[in-house]
């Protein structure tokens, strides 16, 4: 009796987990390339336009532009140039990836805090003399 009752429980969970699944996967998924462009438009939401961010562009032919962001539209970014100073339009779906330049605010910190500490250590042998004598 035992057996005949899991059996039945086994099939029953088999048909019912067969027939869900193609309704699972008939979900639309959205395309590779839509999931970059709204990922890089989420990228390119981030930098204010006002303050021109120098930022670099890999391009889908494997070039890099860098230079300032002027300006954000639908479906493209203006890049002014740092060496020539000339606007280029460049759309979306030939951006792979962005990168802001410069150090991050991270780094800043940790390069500030190295500074302080070794700033730090210096005025205190400085002013001791002696670190026997201070300690």
């Amino acid at each position: 009796m035992f057996k005949r009752n899991l059996a039945l429980i086994l099939v029953g969970s088999l048909i019912f987990s067969l027939t869900l699944t193609p309704a699972a996967s008939a979900q639309s998924k959205p395309e590779p390339e839509a999931v970059q462009l709204t990922r890089l438009k989420a990228k390119f939401a981030k930098f204010d336009t006002s303050k021109k961010p120098k930022i670099e562009v890999t391009l889908r032919d494997a070039s890099k532009r860098s230079g300032h962001l002027s300006q954000i539209k639908d479906e493209s970014i203006v890049l002014t140039e740092a060496k020539t100073g000339a606007d280029t339009e460049i759309a979306f779906a030939n951006i792979v990836d962005v990168k802001k330049r410069g150090m991050s605010i991270g780094a800043k910190i940790a390069l500030i805090g190295v500074g302080m500490a070794i700033l730090g250590t210096i005025i205190f042998f400085k002013t001791c003399g002696n670190p026997d004598v201070c300690g």
